[in-house]
């Protein structure tokens, strides 16, 4: 029986994949940062939902 991936690994592999589609899906359309915004925010978006 093979082994179990570490939670910990499989965590940051699943983090890597979602920040690697959020990076993909900026460059796909510009997201204009809100003038309130503080610097590094981006204009909220909708929560993910999963298996929708």
């Amino acid at each position: 029986m093979p082994r179990p991936k570490h939670p910990a690994q499989e965590h940051e592999q699943r983090r890597h994949n979602e920040e690697r589609e959020r990076l993909q899906r900026e460059r796909a359309r510009p997201v204009n940062p809100s003038p309130d915004a503080p610097p590094g925010d981006k204009l909220p978006q909708k929560p993910k939902v999963k298996g929708g």
